[in-house]
């Protein structure tokens, strides 16, 4: 996910999963079974700029839930009946 989100290849190598070449598009190029030691051997072509993802991280989904929220407290508050004294 993280190669697709950032428009990146990556070479992902571990010791008890999955060890694999992904490419920009966050398919799978190449890649060794789980719990089978082996040598992966591929190329990544390095890539320059960045994606909307990249710049933006997660501020966009934190702003939007933000008002989200304070939209449904203040309308929350306005269908409120008014309390008795």
């Amino acid at each position: 996910m993280r190669a697709l989100e950032n428009g990146k290849p990556l070479a992902r190598g571990t010791n008890d999963g999955i060890t694999a070449f992904i490419d920009h598009r966050g398919r799978i190029v190449d890649q060794l079974p789980r719990f089978k030691a082996d040598i992966l051997y591929g190329e990544i072509a390095p890539r320059t700029g960045t994606t909307p993802y990249g710049y933006w991280r997660d501020w966009p989904v934190l702003i939007i839930a933000t008002i989200a929220i304070f939209l449904g407290l203040t309308l929350h508050r306005r269908t409120q009946p008014a309390a008795l004294e």
